[in-house]
């Protein structure tokens, strides 16, 4: 089964848990209580259908790709501890945190970890909430 969520133009989270019985899709709507939505009406934004991670920030919250993070990591060339802000991506094939204010890319290491508070965690999504990715 994958998992994915996607914003209505009402900018509210459903989300989609997409399986497959006897070779034909089922792709029920909830919304983030888990109740099922049958409204056939809802206007989706496209650009906003976001996959599940399988992983979760240090708040126990999923992570679905377009979520912006925020992780403290430890500087060796400052000697000093710094905040890193980025978005979740793919490329290849692999998760990458994109660091909007450099560039680069941090691969699956934001989200590994050896104790829960290393994790980091969601402050946003890049659709909601563009502005946490300016001038950072």
């Amino acid at each position: 089964m994958n998992k994915y969520r996607v914003l209505t133009t009402d900018n509210e989270w459903l989300y989609i848990n997409l399986s497959i019985y006897r070779d034909h899709p089922i792709v029920p709507l909830t919304n983030k209580e888990g109740q099922l939505i049958v409204n056939s009406s809802l206007e989706l934004r496209e650009e906003t259908l976001s996959l599940f991670t399988t992983f979760q920030d240090k708040n126990r919250q999923g992570i679905y790709i377009g979520d912006i993070l925020k992780k403290e990591v430890w500087d060796i060339a400052l000697g000093k501890p710094r905040t890193l802000i980025f978005v979740v991506g793919f490329k290849k094939g692999s998760m990458v945190g994109w660091n909007k204010a450099t560039g680069n890319r941090e691969i699956c290491a934001i989200v590994r970890k050896t104790t829960r508070t290393e994790l980091p965690i969601i402050i946003g999504n890049q659709w909601q909430n563009p502005e946490l990715l300016e001038g950072k």
